[in-house]
């Protein structure tokens, strides 16, 4: 049956993939002979305030992983980078990680710079998550209309590795404002249904919408790489249709016009 969890912590330097998955050491694992659970939660203090992460626990040979859309949101959430450090604090007998992170200049960095309150749809629990509201530039010139079909660009990295925020004016246009999920369709006409996450702040200029379950893995299976655009353009009212057309980053920015 195991043991149960008690005080001990381990640490991590961030490289890699580390903005979809984290190895949590073998040797850590192993102090639990085969207890380790199967969910975990990330917890990160500041200022007498605190915020959560439930994550889930990827178990293969190779090992087990913080995986999935609760590490990739934490990643997102703390802008955190390749060679940021974390220290993980397991709290006893509660599979609860308390973490600490260093900057590459070895001093501590803040894992909260706002305190929203957030409420995801179809979840039995709205988790409280730090989430930085979507930037101005993510739409700018490369988003419009054509010929009824509202669309718009974004340029992936790995802030968008778990979820893609849409324009608030595209889901009013679309009518998808009360819709629970959409069909992505790419070039070659498979498809693959993803979640809509509403997320609501105390100030509503602060409220977006995600895509979030399903996101990775339309791209994973379409190979989007840092750099490449996706164009995004919504075609049918009754299937949640959209259109994702992908632009890998060699590729010229006239050819963009040419194909939406």
């Amino acid at each position: 049956m195991g043991i149960k969890p008690k005080r001990d912590s381990f640490f991590k330097v961030l490289i890699g993939d580390f903005a979809t998955r984290l190895q949590i050491p073998p040797a850590f694992v192993a102090k639990f002979q085969g207890a380790f659970p199967g969910d975990v939660l990330i917890k990160a203090e500041e200022g007498g305030s605190s915020l959560s992460w439930p994550v889930k626990i990827h178990k293969t040979s190779a090992g087990c992983f913080m995986h999935h859309h609760g590490w990739e949101r934490f990643v997102q959430d703390n802008h955190l980078q390749s060679g940021d450090f974390l220290v993980f604090n397991l709290v006893c007998a509660s599979w609860v990680f308390n973490v600490v992170a260093y900057g590459p200049s070895c001093c501590q960095k803040k894992l909260m710079s706002m305190n929203p309150q957030i409420i995801e749809n179809n979840t039995e629990e709205a988790v409280p998550v730090p989430i930085p509201p979507p930037k101005s530039k993510e739409v700018k010139a490369d988003a419009g209309d054509q010929n009824g079909q509202p669309f718009f660009r974004i340029v992936f990295n790995k802030y968008r590795a778990s979820s893609v925020t849409i324009p608030k004016w595209f889901m009013k246009k679309a009518g998808l404002s009360l819709k629970k999920k959409v069909v992505l369709r790419n070039e070659q006409g498979k498809m693959w249904a993803v979640k809509l996450t509403a997320r609501s702040y105390d100030t509503s200029w602060r409220n977006r919408t995600d895509m979030t379950r399903g996101w990775s893995e339309f791209r994973v299976d379409n190979n989007i790489q840092y750099g490449d655009t996706c164009s995004f353009k919504f075609l049918q009212i009754d299937k949640n249709l959209i259109h994702v057309q992908i632009y890998k980053a060699h590729q010229s920015n006239n050819n963009k016009g040419e194909k939406d």
